[in-house]
């Protein structure tokens, strides 16, 4: 049997597969081959698009799909028909728990983590370090000994499929694992996150708002009681499954987190929108509250014995009077009423996108908007100085309409810099405790100490909040928004679940584009495009798993996730400039000019002759003499325009890396005025975290001495010669934290400023400063000239979650 299948040979499959990811619609694709002796000279196994797929069909694939066609009753309004597209769920399970790609980064055990000797210090990361595994699996033995859970993460988010016109919706469902790595599971290109069905979208524009409500909810459980009825009994009595180890290990299936935003969240959990917790028993007029002890979690029995009762009362007027006094929805038989270990609500996880990005920190926006006004706020983001890693919002946010989470993360970095100075000090505790939530709440790794911290910061926003209303920044007189009172449940759910990072919605954002938006581009988009959108992923999926057993026969295959993972992954720390200069010869005089460098030559003269100490006291001594003496034999320099530092992340060693560069360009701003980027500088062996040690500079020029000097220069002098150099302007040490803002303060000093050529090993990062701009930002100060301008700055210590960590 060929390697290509039933291809003849490479560039057989290469244009099969180009037309397949290309999304080529049919008809083009067969008119290219339809070309006088294309398919000839290239001694094709397809004609046309239809012989194509004939033999795309014929390979072996993923779980195949399934129809099926169940009926859901409304008392009032009769039945409809509906119609679903779907996978097995145990079939998916399977080929994922068997993947040998993901051998290495598979957990088949619950495991407590500490991080101190006296194992006081728990700590949080993957699923398997939280709670529930735990006690799923051990404390309350629920399983026969020697078994291993399967925790079965299950997602779901309707999304428009028409981009400007048209009212195309689908709504799929994924599924993946908790024995996998997170880093695999966020990560779409390794395939951990399975499309399993697409739900059917019911059509109820015809229906009172009421009646509408309640058929939604019932169409969307009795779709997926059909899509996940297979796990009902290997979640009971388990089922034997071979690993990617080769090992077979007696497994039990149990739906663990279910991933959603927040109206799916009450979709799923059968309560109200906007009137009950779908975790616990607070309602609606509770949301404003931190925590009330009168609060409990919900329990997926006490739920399920509510909804039954209900249906006894013998009309559909008194039933639903008993649901709406409970908070629930009027659906018969949820879909997980029949899963073992199942408690729906527990399962509901944490959700940064929607519920901080999306949710509480588009409130603060709004907020800080009707305090600041809109015009000043634009005024403040425009003039901030251009960072590295950071967006540049030249024409402010006030104009920007369909704002999407990441434009908001982008936000939330520098908002705190720009309320300073304009609304009250208790208005600035409340905004700095929710940034604090936020980033605190995205830790890779928790410990108890850390989920104290986001427990803390979240008092201290409920403390502050009602400025809001006092300034009359919030028009409503209560906070009962259900998006707060979710980051209640924050804490909690990273114990039971491990951190953040394991539920995120974002990934579906991201599955979205192959499994939804392209699938439907290669439809017809007539009214059975669902199930062409099933035919096309299932050849797509086909044409992908040949590609990868060619690559793996021809030994091209890219390192596997077990080398590209978290664990393993270590940049090395440091600088690192491009091999060869951006200018390979500049003079001195030309290099004062250019790049505002009026001192270089005193300063490299000063450099050269504390190079030459061998004592700190004689390096003190040399700083207090002047060296305008020192010959220099040269009188130019190469220069780099920008440098490369590679950061280590703080909390896990061999975590992704922070890549930050500076720039230092004469030319480099928007308008051709020239950026030169502020640094953060050790200067006495700072440690990984706070500030002690380390200074603000701002770099004029990255550059080194010419090598046919440098043995004159140093080598003979008994000195080792420095590599790469920068030249930098000193700010003053940072000043203590201010107390509402909790950031560092620097100044620069008018005129003649203090000056320094330092070796690029000693910077550790860029740093962004904000500037202090008082009650109204002054409107001749750019984003190009602010450095320049201002005097008074802030360090910026939610530049990224490092900055925030170290800062």
């Amino acid at each position: 049997t060929s390697v290509h299948g039933p291809f003849k040979h490479d560039l057989d499959f290469q244009i099969a597969r180009w037309a397949k990811e290309e999304c080529i619609s049919a008809n083009a694709l067969t008119r290219l081959l339809e070309i006088p002796d294309l398919v000839d000279q290239l001694d094709l196994s397809y004609r046309n698009a239809w012989g194509l797929n004939q033999l795309i069909d014929e390979l072996p694939g993923n779980p195949p799909w399934m129809e099926s066609e169940f009926s859901i009753v409304h008392e009032t309004y009769g039945a409809v028909s509906q119609k679903l597209r779907f996978r097995d769920p145990l079939e998916c399970i399977k080929a994922l728990y068997a993947n040998p790609d993901f051998m290495d980064h598979m957990s088949y055990a619950p495991v407590r983590d500490f991080c101190d000797e006296e194992k006081t210090q728990r700590m949080y990361s993957e699923m398997n370090t939280g709670d529930w595994w735990w006690e799923t699996q051990v404390r309350f033995a629920l399983l026969p000994d020697g078994a291993t859970i399967v925790p079965v993460i299950l997602s779901s988010d309707k999304t428009q499929l028409s981009t400007f016109s048209g009212d195309q919706q689908v709504h799929p469902v994924y599924l993946s694992i908790g024995n996998i790595s997170k880093d695999i599971r966020r990560k779409p290109s390794y395939r951990a996150q399975v499309l399993i069905a697409y739900l059917p979208i019911i059509d109820v524009s015809h229906l009172p708002s009421e009646a509408a409500h309640v058929m939604r909810a019932r169409s969307f459980h009795a779709a997926m009681r059909v899509v996940l009825q297979s796990l009902e009994d290997p979640g009971k009595n388990g089922i034997e499954l071979t690993g990617g180890d080769g090992a077979v290990r007696l497994a039990f299936p149990i739906v663990a987190v279910y991933v959603a935003d927040h109206p799916e969240q009450t979709l799923v959990c059968c309560t109200r929108f906007g009137q009950q917790c779908p975790k616990c028993s607070a309602t609606a007029v509770e949301f404003t509250k931190h925590r009330l002890a009168s609060w409990s979690l919900r329990k997926q029995t006490d739920t399920l014995r509510t909804l039954r009762h209900a249906q006894t009362l013998g009309s559909y007027r008194r039933t639903e009077e008993a649901l709406k006094a409970a908070g629930l929805t009027h659906v018969e038989d949820p879909f997980w009423a029949h899963l073992p270990h199942c408690n729906i609500h527990a399962a509901i996880s944490a959700d940064v996108l929607h519920q901080l990005y999306q949710g509480m920190l588009m409130h603060l926006i709004d907020w800080l908007t009707s305090l600041i006004g809109a015009a000043e706020l634009d005024a403040r983001l425009k003039r901030l100085p251009a960072t590295h890693g950071i967006r540049h919002f030249a024409n402010g946010i006030s104009g920007l309409t369909q704002v999407s989470g990441p434009e908001r993360k982008q936000m939330v970095r520098q908002l705190l810099g720009c309320a300073v100075g304009t609304i009250s000090p208790r208005a600035l505790r409340a905004t700095r405790s929710l940034f604090d939530f936020i980033f605190i709440a995205q830790y890779i790794s928790h410990s108890d100490d850390t989920l104290q911290y986001l427990d803390d910061a979240l008092a201290e926003f409920h403390a502050n909040k009602q400025v809001f209303i006092d300034e009359s920044a919030r028009t409503l007189p209560h906070f009962n928004i259900p998006k707060l009172h979710m980051l209640f449940h924050y804490v909690p759910g990273i114990r039971a679940v491990g951190t953040t990072d394991n539920t995120n919605t974002e990934v579906l954002e991201r599955l979205h584009i192959d499994n939804a938006k392209r699938a439907y581009d290669a439809t017809n988009k007539k009214h059975d495009y669902v199930e062409q959108m099933t035919r096309w992923l299932e050849r797509y999926e086909k044409v992908a798993l040949l590609d990868v057993h060619i690559r793996w026969y021809a030994n091209e295959l890219p390192p596997p996730p077990r080398i590209c993972s978290r664990r393993t992954t270590v940049l090395p720390p440091g600088p690192k400039l491009s091999k060869f200069p951006h200018v390979k010869s500049i003079a001195f005089g030309r290099l004062a000019a250019d790049y505002h460098a009026p001192q270089f030559l005193h300063a490299l003269r000063m450099f050269i002759a504390i190079s030459r100490c061998s004592t700190e006291h004689q390096r003190i001594s040399a700083r207090r003499r002047n060296h305008d003496h020192l010959p220099i034999p040269f009188n130019w320099v190469e220069i780099w325009h920008h440098a490369t530092f590679v950061v280590p992340n703080v909390q896990v060693d061999g975590a992704p890396c922070l890549v930050s560069s500076p720039v230092a360009n004469p030319s480099g701003g928007r308008d051709g005025s020239g950026r030169f980027d502020t640094v953060l500088v050790d200067v006495a062996g700072a440690d990984d975290t706070g500030i002690e040690g380390l200074r603000i500079a701002r770099v004029r020029a990255f550059f080194r001495i010419p090598e046919q000097f440098t043995a004159v220069m140093f080598t003979n002098h008994g000195v080792s010669p420095p590599g790469h150099l920068a030249y930098v302007e000193w700010y003053t040490p940072p000043s203590s934290k201010g107390r509402d803002h909790q950031m560092y303060t620097v100044t620069q000093k008018r005129g003649r400023p203090k000056v320094e050529i330092i070796e690029v090993s000693k910077i550790r990062r860029n740093c962004q400063l904000f500037p202090i701009f008082g009650n109204k930002a002054d409107r001749s100060w750019s984003s190009t000239n602010v450095l320049d301008r201002c005097e008074r700055f802030l360090v910026n210590n939610f530049q990224d979650q490092h900055a925030y960590q170290t800062l």
